[in-house]
């Protein structure tokens, strides 16, 4: 079924497809590349965040280590010289030190460690209400990898999860004997402050730091770090410590079962051990892109408004005109031509101009709906309608086979000497006026008026099985209203009429006949000079009505007719066979007589008709 839509809505619709079609890729496109970018340029930042924090714990542990190795040598020496110079030394570094609270040596005898000395900065401990029993605490419940240190290596670990004082521990050998085995360690206990101040929050991004076992170093959320967590199971930091490359990034879902939780995550190893590790979240990176997108949509929406709203206004500039042309039109073709579409419509464009333009063709329409009310006076509306309905080349002459009646007063001369023109013109209208309508009510067509003569057609327009029916019930009639006119006529004090008619079928050639400028449709041929000879023939036989014998022959089973006679016409070698018309035969095959006091009448001599 198709959909019926108005002009505004063809033009709002195709304007707001347009719009559509030419904003929403371009922003979400935009929106989508400032994504891309945004990811990309993230990921960067994100490494180098990481890379910057990794330059600055190397820096930091590495000053932490030279001061363990430095205070743990100045140790030694002291206790091999039991010197004045090293006691105070040592004093010097712990007490002006704000990043050391202990230090413990370890001597290592093949398989036995013990701890040969432990210093305390007791001050430190005394400003946080601790004692120091509180280090020994400390090394029962995180005891530090001493052994991973024997072996050689240098150990990072978190050294206490209390939440008051949070410590990390060096462990590094600064003894070895000729055969290069560690024979002496220190694990000096750091305070992580100075670790924590370079992971404060940065924006959305958390940086933290872990030691090589995943605990806790540093982190923006310092509760992580008091509790002395352990990371080693968070993705980040298993995937940091699964491989030996050192330094990577890489992206994972924060929750797998939201495929849209990304986290892009990067990782640096210290030289020491530790690892730094740089996450931000997916919904962070791209919040600036997607408020970037609301904004374009907000903005192609009230762009869309406003140009719909336009579009409307605009569309009913001449929606409106051409809704009020249609209903003049609707006015126009029920036959009201007093319309001025140009009085209604002031527009000054191509508007403008068409309802002009249908002025003229309304004052056209006017005349030619004149004119073809005097064709169909003429003519009859079947004929006009067939000419406007025929082509050219159609007019130029068809055979058809059609029914020709003629009808022609009695002593119409003799009539028209003894009366004026009126009382003629009088007498002739109304008696035509009485004819005309029967021809037109059999469907007759009216060819022509020849003076006191009608001409009547059937077959033309079209041709059918009844026409030889019409055309002699018509004749028939005309015999009753003729009867009826007559006794108007009589009652006024006027003479009654008299009439003949003749009847005749064949073919015919129905065409256009005359000039360029004024021609008629018409039929000619042998056919029509025949039927013309029959009506002449009735003043002859004294008989209003005569049938050829082709006629007769064809409706002798529906009306009784009765031999005349027979006549010799002009233009005929032959004799004409002629019957009267009696009346009708019903279904049961009785006749039925038609016939009126003006039916038969004196015969007269006629001209070019001789009878026998």
């Amino acid at each position: 079924m198709k959909i019926k839509m108005s002009i505004a809505t063809k033009l709002i619709l195709g304007t707001l497809t347009l719009l559509l079609l030419a904003t929403l890729p371009l922003a979400f496109n935009t929106s989508n590349y400032f994504e891309s970018v945004s990811i990309e340029k993230e990921e960067d930042n994100n490494f180098n965040s990481a890379m910057a924090r990794g330059a600055e714990v190397e820096s930091v542990l590495q000053s932490l280590l030279e001061k363990s190795k430095t205070l743990g040598l100045l140790i030694i020496q002291y206790e091999k010289n039991n010197s004045a110079d090293f006691s105070k030394a040592i004093t010097s570094i712990l007490d002006n030190d704000r990043d050391i609270f202990a230090v413990d040596i370890y001597q290592v005898d093949n398989a036995d460690i013990k701890i040969t000395r432990s210093l305390v900065k007791k001050k430190a401990f005394t400003s946080l209400s601790k004692d120091e029993t509180t280090l020994e605490q400390i090394r029962l419940r995180r005891p530090f990898p001493i052994a991973s240190v024997v072996q050689g290596q240098i150990e990072i670990a978190m050294a206490t999860s209390d939440d008051e004082l949070p410590l990390m521990a060096i462990g590094t050998p600064i003894a070895r004997n000729d055969l290069g085995r560690v024979t002496a360690i220190t694990v000096t206990y750091f305070q992580v402050a100075r670790l924590q101040r370079i992971f404060l929050k940065e924006n959305n991004r958390s940086v933290f730091l872990t030691d090589a076992r995943g605990l806790v170093l540093a982190h923006p959320d310092e509760k992580l770090v008091l509790a002395g967590n352990n990371l080693k199971n968070h993705p980040s930091v298993q995937f940091a410590l699964s491989n030996s490359d050192l330094k990577n990034k890489w992206r994972y879902l924060a929750n797998e079962a939201d495929e849209n939780s990304k986290i892009y995550s990067t990782y640096v190893k210290t030289a020491l051990g530790p690892v730094v590790i740089s996450e931000v979240a997916e919904k962070d990176i791209i919040a600036p892109a997607l408020q970037a997108r609301h904004q374009s949509i907000l903005i192609t929406s009230i762009v869309i408004s406003v140009a719909l709203f336009l579009v409307f206004i605009f569309s009913m500039t001449f929606s409106i005109p051409i809704e009020t042309l249609a209903g003049f039109i609707r006015q126009v073709s029920v036959g009201d031509y007093s319309i001025q579409a140009s009085d209604h419509i002031k527009s000054k464009d191509e508007i403008g101009v068409l309802a002009k333009a249908f002025d003229e063709m309304v004052v056209g329409l006017k005349e030619r709906a004149k004119a073809y009310s005097v064709m169909k006076q003429g003519m009859g509306a079947s004929v006009v309608e067939m000419l406007m309905g025929m082509r050219e080349e159609d007019l130029s002459g068809q055979n058809k086979t059609v029914t020709v009646l003629f009808s022609d007063l009695r002593d119409f001369t003799k009539f028209s000497d003894g009366h004026s023109p009126e009382e003629v013109v009088l007498m002739l209208n109304e008696y035509f006026e009485v004819m005309v309508d029967v021809v037109a009510r059999h469907g007759g067509w009216l060819d022509k008026f020849i003076g006191d003569a009608i001409m009547a057609v059937w077959g033309v327009p079209t041709t059918s099985e009844n026409d030889a029916y019409r055309a002699v019930q018509a004749a028939l009639e005309m015999r009753i209203e003729l009867a009826n006119l007559n006794t108007r006529r009589i009652v006024r004090g006027q003479n009654p009429i008299k009439i003949g008619i003749g009847l005749h079928c064949g073919q015919v050639i129905v065409g256009k006949i005359g000039s360029a400028e004024r021609a008629n449709l018409t039929v000619i041929g042998d056919t029509v000079n025949q039927s013309s000879r029959i009506e002449s023939s009735t003043k002859a036989f004294g008989v209003d009505i005569l049938l050829s014998e082709q006629l007769q022959q064809v409706v002798q089973s529906q009306f009784a007719t009765e031999l005349a006679g027979q006549a010799k016409v002009k233009g005929k070698s032959e004799q004409l066979r002629l019957y009267k018309l009696v009346g009708t035969i019903d279904e049961n095959g009785d006749v039925i007589t038609v016939t009126t006091d003006y039916s038969e009448y004196k015969s007269e001599k006629a001209d070019k008709v001789n009878i026998s």
